[in-house]
């Protein structure tokens, strides 16, 4: 099949999905409005179309503070560059990211007069707690009108109640994160000192200050090392960073706990190699990449119950999930310091759960289903 992703900009989580779909034989392309910072380009290098004119006039007056992300959904892209590339490639299968997204508005008349299919894929929960009858038929019009299939990489909030209580939401399909398992093999037997490892941009709401401050609270436990990695390139970042830095060094952690900036994606294998468990203490976060990378590297996962990936971690067999509690996290880090043990047999359940329930080939199947189904 041709299948073309046209998405705000390209992120490291499709790179799982784009290369499963090469291996088997498809024919992709990547149209992006912008790019980020840090993203890995190792399976495809995105086609860029960038603003109009007229959206960087609009983008000038409605963006002041230069948001990436409103401008990608948000922004007017160059029209004829887009349908030009939508031509030319003649795809079978579109892919999209955001349906209230100006280019996938731009695109309707083309789904209309054409025969390919369309997916738009969201980090919307499938089950959630009530589903309104507004939204169920603002799907129903969406599919029947515009043949538009909706898929998901979350299955369900935590902090949305019991899975059994949950409403399903029958137009999304839920199928994981595509990712490929590592074979690397790890000698954790005899770990000295902890390592610990979070990822995510340094801004207020990826949490990063509440996880210094939990290991403050352990800190007359020396025996563990934190690295925390994130993509830095606003003037905002740049003064959360330092923000951070301070704390550190008037904490006295500064040999403790470690930030680092704007690694490539292609360069994280070794942190995630290097180090024994995985923190993801960010605040609504609507699904996270990461946590599944660490797990695929055979990581146990701290998470609190806010991130929309939490459900891929199972409570005391790969990882531990807590409240948005610094207590609590604090908790969970003092149980790895104490019980180094159970690093290695939880990080084994992290890949043993990579191999099965979120498998590549089952994930595939999966996506394959949502686009053939009729």
């Amino acid at each position: 099949m041709r299948i073309l992703f046209i998405f705000p900009r390209y992120h490291t989580n499709q790179r799982g999905l784009i290369r499963k779909l090469k291996e088997e034989g498809h024919i992709v392309k990547f149209i992006s409005i912008g790019v980020g910072a840090t993203e890995n380009y190792s399976e495809i290098k995105p086609t860029i179309i960038g603003l109009s004119f007229f959206g960087r006039y609009l983008d000038k007056l409605l963006n002041s503070d230069a948001d990436v992300t409103k401008r990608n959904i948000k922004g007017f892209p160059k029209i004829r560059k887009l349908y030009i590339e939508i031509f030319n490639f003649r795809p079978e299968v579109i892919i999209t990211r955001s349906l209230n997204s100006t280019y996938f508005k731009l695109i309707i008349p083309l789904i209309l007069i054409s025969k390919f299919k369309v997916l738009s894929y969201s980090q919307n929960p499938k089950y959630v707690k009530s589903l309104s009858f507004s939204k169920k038929f603002k799907h129903k019009l969406v599919e029947k009108f515009l043949r538009v299939k909706f898929y998901t990489s979350v299955k369900y909030r935590l902090e949305d109640g019991l899975f059994d209580t949950l409403v399903d939401n029958k137009y999304l399909t839920f199928i994981p994160f595509f990712i490929y398992p590592k074979e690397i093999h790890y000698n954790k037997s005899n770990i000295k000192i902890v390592k610990f490892l979070s990822v995510g941009k340094f801004v207020e709401w990826k949490n990063h200050e509440s996880v210094i401050d939990a290991f403050s609270i352990i800190n007359n436990n020396k025996n563990y090392q934190l690295t925390i990695i994130g993509e830095c390139v606003k003037p905002e970042q740049e003064i959360y960073f330092e923000k951070l830095q301070s704390k550190i060094n008037q904490l006295g952690l500064s040999d403790s706990i470690k930030l680092i900036k704007n690694v490539p994606n292609n360069q994280m294998d070794s942190y995630y190699i290097s180090n024994d468990v995985f923190i993801s203490f960010s605040l609504n976060e609507p699904a996270s990449i990461s946590l599944l990378e660490a797990m695929s590297f055979g990581l146990p996962v701290i998470c609190n119950v806010s991130n929309g990936s939490a459900h891929y971690v199972r409570n005391g067999y790969n990882g531990i999930l807590i409240p948005v509690d610094i207590q609590e996290l604090a908790k969970a880090i003092l149980f790895f310091l104490v019980n180094k043990n159970n690093i290695l047999t939880m990080g084994n359940n992290s890949l043993k759960l990579i191999n099965s329930y979120y498998n590549i080939e089952m994930c595939y199947n999966l996506l394959m289903k949502v686009i053939l189904e009729k």
